[in-house]
């Protein structure tokens, strides 16, 4: 079923975020990270994007049991969307599916703060952990941002994604609440 009017924006974009967690956990993380449920709303913090280890509950509708299991929930803010580029979006995913790994692979932390392992992981994507998103800044503490390495695993990972034509739809909460008439706007990055 084709998806028309308003909706159909928000349905296009969460594929795109979907498919791009897709496509970064089979290049950056070697298919090793679980599936988390990715949303677009804006965090209820000042951030760009949020990883929440607690997730929701979810019933898995093939097993025959009453068990519930835990999902990650990766949460971006459209507003972000806003005047930064797709490959500065996408960023920000990566960024919060360094915490998703984190939480599976390494030594699970408190909320929002970025330690030595979750850095070292984002330096081997190619993403630098910056407190200023300028190089020379801290690399760990509780508000943290980052920078794209040139030619790193991240940037090039990008590229090769980008290239298949995959573009981040632009549009405001309003636009997602139907509150205003404006299209979307394509990226041209």
């Amino acid at each position: 079923m084709r998806a028309t009017g308003r909706r159909s924006g928000l349905k296009r974009k969460c594929l795109t975020v979907r498919t791009a967690f897709e496509f970064f956990n089979r290049t950056l993380f070697a298919g090793q990270l679980p599936s988390a449920l990715v949303t677009l709303q804006p965090p209820s913090d000042r951030y760009r994007g949020c990883y929440n280890a607690e997730g929701l509950f979810c019933r898995n509708p093939r097993a025959n049991t009453a068990v519930v299991e835990r999902i990650g929930e990766i949460s971006l803010d459209p507003e972000a969307f806003v005047g930064r580029t797709d490959r500065e979006m996408l960023s920000v995913l990566v960024h919060e599916m360094t915490h998703h790994w984190q939480q599976h692979f390494g030594k699970p932390i408190r909320r929002n703060y970025h330690n030595r392992e979750w850095a070292g992981k984002m330096e081997a994507l190619g993403l630098m952990p910056s407190a200023t998103g300028q190089p020379g800044g801290k690399r760990t503490g509780q508000a943290m941002t980052h920078y794209i390495v040139p030619g790193g695993p991240f940037a090039r990972a990008c590229k090769q994604l980008l290239s298949g034509g995959v573009r981040l739809a632009r549009r405001s909460s309003a636009q997602l609440a139907g509150r205003d008439g404006g299209g979307a706007r394509e990226s041209g990055d």
